[in-house]
């Protein structure tokens, strides 16, 4: 990056403004890069996730063929037993709102 930055023959200070667009293309492709790399790191992190959740899939499915079945959670299961249990403390609260307001 070449930086032309002189005083002339008054001392007043003189620069090339090509160096100001070097540095703002810069600071624009690492802030793209930041942003890229914490979405690339998500799906990354979603992928293996999937990999477990395939993982258990198959040692439920041979856990079966061979007689044995275990209780296994996949991330889908896991997700919609936490929204059913969510709910129902939901309502809990919702009630216990109730009966103090009563009282």
């Amino acid at each position: 990056m070449k930086m032309d930055v002189h005083k002339d023959r008054e001392g007043h200070l003189k620069y090339n403004p090509s160096w100001f667009f070097q540095i703002a293309l810069m600071v624009m492709l690492s802030i793209t890069g930041y942003f890229l790399d914490n979405s690339l790191q998500e799906i990354k992190r979603e992928m293996e996730m999937s990999r477990v959740e395939r993982a258990q899939i198959r040692a439920d499915l041979t856990a079966f063929q061979i007689g044995a079945s275990g209780d296994r959670f996949t991330m889908s299961d896991w997700r919609s037993e936490r929204q059913s249990i969510e709910t129902a403390l939901d309502a809990i609260r919702k009630d216990i709102a109730k009966l103090q307001a009563e009282h």
